[in-house]
């Protein structure tokens, strides 16, 4: 067209190319397409020294045993969907229907995270009319949906473990330390949380128990939900809430022990949620006094 030159390029074939047993679980994400094909999986896009040539990448060296358990025969009802940042599989591994769920995380250079034992035969995400996003399965012909802020898995409350590293008192991890107390401080606690406090003393070889508690924060919830704001115009006067969740826990358990390690654990086996800002450990070093010591 006038003076300029215009160029149509085309499109060839790259050696190596794969194709999926599974439709549905091609993802379009970070401008490639993701997708099982065979015992891989593989991953489309361009390369800076290919041009016009789309280039199949594999993104399972690192889980190749697992990759190996997949049942090809029923691969094809593999489901893919892509969470912002990550994807998420459904996928048959060792079974005639998909039973487990393996999350890919690009956003995090291409880290595989611990596959979940979960049954889906489909799953999707949907935006509800306030904007949330919403993550759904159907699982044994019910729908179920993940949210961060769930505190128990379909009824069953989660366990978790919090176990901070062993605190020692010298490279050797032999001097002696007369421990007095033992603080932390836990932000936004729910329900009953237990602290364990174990330690390795003078003359035992093995990690003891010393002390436990159980913790119950007595919060009474608040917040926006104490006025409907859906009926109400942004300009009319509002009432002040008169309840208030206490938003951190400091709390303190005293030891009164002679260590040369110590380590403190948090739990739960209920209905619970925290996070932990700090542990703060008071004592004083015994010079002299080591482990094994007569």
């Amino acid at each position: 067209v006038g003076d300029y030159t215009i160029t149509y390029p085309s499109i060839l074939r790259a050696n190596g190319q794969s194709g999926t047993y599974s439709p549905l679980a091609v993802v379009e994400a970070n401008n490639s397409l993701y997708y099982p094909t065979g015992r891989t999986f593989k991953t489309t896009g361009s390369k800076a020294q290919l041009i016009n040539i789309l280039v199949t990448n594999n993104i399972t060296d690192t889980i190749q045993p697992d990759c190996d358990k997949l049942n090809l025969s029923a691969l094809s009802r593999a489901v893919g969907l892509d969470l912002d940042g990550r994807i998420a599989w459904c996928l048959p591994v060792g079974a005639d229907k998909n039973n487990e769920i393996w999350i890919y995380d690009y956003s995090r250079n291409g880290a595989w995270t611990l596959r979940w034992t979960i049954s889906a035969d489909f799953m999707w995400k949907y935006e509800d009319s306030s904007g949330a996003t919403h993550w759904c399965i159907v699982s044994k012909n019910r729908i179920l949906e993940f949210n961060k802020s769930a505190l128990d898995d379909d009824g069953t409350p989660f366990r978790t473990r919090l176990s901070l590293p062993g605190v020692t008192f010298d490279d050797s991890a032999l001097q002696m330390a007369s421990i007095d107390m033992v603080r932390w401080l836990l932000l936004r606690p729910l329900g009953e949380i237990s602290v364990n406090i174990y330690g390795i003393g003078e003359d035992n070889e093995e990690t003891a128990l010393l002390t436990t508690r159980k913790i119950t924060p007595a919060i009474s919830a608040t917040g926006w939900d104490d006025t409907e704001w859906s009926t109400m115009e942004w300009d009319y006067p509002l009432k002040a809430s008169t309840s208030r969740a206490k938003g951190q826990l400091p709390s303190n358990e005293e030891v009164g022990e002679i260590l040369s390690q110590l380590q403190v654990e948090f739990s739960t086996d209920s209905r619970a949620s925290y996070a932990l800002n700090s542990v703060f450990i008071t004592g004083k070093v015994i010079p002299g006094l080591y482990q094994g010591d007569d």
